[in-house]
């Protein structure tokens, strides 16, 4: 079970791809978007994380730390996973 939950603050503390864009991101907070994560690099990430507006980041949850120790809200628009029966107004 993963220690993170969507719409916490996290920070990324490990970034796997040796690509100096993804290096870039090291050090930077953003907000979980996703949990358990399918993507073209599974072995990389299970965690989708928002940073900067781009929500296209995934990471292994070894790869975070949380931000703070809130619960911090996103929008509904910014989660990958919205199920029908789930929404802004449930």
């Amino acid at each position: 079970m993963s220690r993170f939950y969507v719409g916490q603050r996290v920070r990324v503390i490990r970034v796997r791809d040796p690509d100096p864009e993804c290096q870039a991101v090291l050090g930077a907070e953003g907000v979980v978007n996703a949990l358990n994560v399918e993507n073209k690099m599974d072995e990389w990430g299970n965690v989708g994380v928002t940073i900067d507006g781009d929500s296209g980041w995934c990471f292994l949850p070894s790869d975070l730390e949380p931000a703070t120790d809130a619960n911090d809200k996103i929008e509904w628009s910014e989660c990958i996973w919205q199920p029908e029966h789930v929404g802004e107004g449930a």
